[in-house]
């Protein structure tokens, strides 16, 4: 049997990585949000 040695526990979250996820996520949602309106927008517009 292979035995794993024991799991570290997780590292407590780095405050400066959290906002850079917090600003992926912020950019993430904000172009989803703009390609969203585009399309909107070309439909209303051609129909």
């Amino acid at each position: 049997m292979h035995q794993q040695p024991p799991a570290e526990p997780p590292p407590p979250p780095d405050p400066d990585r959290v906002a850079k996820v917090a600003v992926r996520v912020l950019v993430a949602v904000f172009a989803a949000a703009a390609v969203a309106a585009v399309l909107v927008v070309t439909w209303v517009l051609r129909s």
